[in-house]
């Protein structure tokens, strides 16, 4: 009985716009950056050392548009939650003939992580950057008709 399996869960941020393929019924390709936290031996201090992950997620036949919703709502920069699974992709360099391999995450289900202008929480309208107004700030919380502040 084997008892292996894949499993990946990251949290970190598109470096770059998704890329869509009309491959299939659609592929988007995408590299994700997580930070590892290292102490610097030199200097004693704690350091983030980037980790870019390549991605890949698929629209399903049955219906299910991962890899479109992923290139419609994903930016370079957004904060994404992406569950997968590990895989090799394995091939032969061109020029010098080297057999190469990279390892890819396959995704299964994502998640924006960022709030949107509104305050709702991401995964539905695309995500916009700007400056947001202040919120309005009160010296006193203002009362109710009974004169209480609560």
């Amino acid at each position: 009985m084997s008892s292996s399996f894949s499993t990946v869960t990251l949290l970190g941020r598109l470096t770059r716009d998704p890329e869509y393929k009309p491959v299939g019924p659609g592929l988007s390709v995408f590299t994700v950056v997580v930070n590892e936290r290292k102490k610097n031996k030199d200097s004693g201090q704690w350091e983030d050392s980037p980790i870019y992950i390549d991605c890949k997620a698929f629209n399903s036949e049955g219906g299910r548009k991962l890899a479109s919703t992923i290139n419609a709502y994903g930016r370079k920069g957004t904060l994404v939650l992406v569950n997968g699974k590990l895989t090799q992709e394995n091939w032969q360099d061109k020029d010098s003939g080297a057999k190469r391999s990279k390892h890819v995450v396959v995704v299964s289900e994502f998640q924006l992580c960022e709030k949107k202008p509104d305050g709702q929480s991401g995964g539905g309208q695309g995500q916009q950057r700007g400056r947001q107004e202040p919120q309005q700030q009160y010296d006193e919380p203002p009362a109710d008709d009974n004169g209480i502040p609560f």
